[in-house]
C-alpha cells in the first residue's frame, strides 16, 4: 500500500529519519577528521538535503502530526509539541 493520507507511510518515514541521522554523523566525523571535502561538495551535498527535510518536514506537519493527533489524541500531544518545534527550530537553522 502506498503513501497517503490515510496511511501516512510511518515506515518510510522512519527510514527517512535513520538516513538523515546517519548521513549528518558521516559528514560531521568527516569534517572532525580533517578529510578533504570541497566546500562546494558540502554545500551541494547541505542545499540537497535541506530541501528533503523540507518537504519531508511538510508532510509531517500537514499529514502525518494531524492524524496521530486524530487517532491518539491527548497520549501524543507533548510528542508532537516536541517535533513541533524541533521543525521550527530546524527551519531557522
Amino acid at each position: 500500500m502506498g503513501t497517503t493520507p490515510l496511511n501516512p507511510g510511518l515506515a518510510v518515514q522512519l527510514a527517512v529519519h535513520r538516513a538523515v541521522r546517519r548521513d549528518t554523523a558521516r559528514l560531521s566525523e568527516a569534517l572532525a577528521q580533517g578529510r578533504r571535502t570541497s566546500p562546494e561538495a558540502v554545500r551541494a551535498y547541505w542545499a540537497e538535503t535541506a530541501v528533503q527535510l523540507h518537504h519531508h518536514h511538510e508532510f509531517e506537519d500537514g499529514v502525518v502530526w494531524p492524524l496521530m493527533g486524530e487517532r491518539l489524541g491527548a497520549r501524543v500531544e507533548s510528542l508532537l509539541a516536541r517535533n513541533g518545534a524541533e521543525h521550527v527550530t530546524m527551519a531557522a537553522a
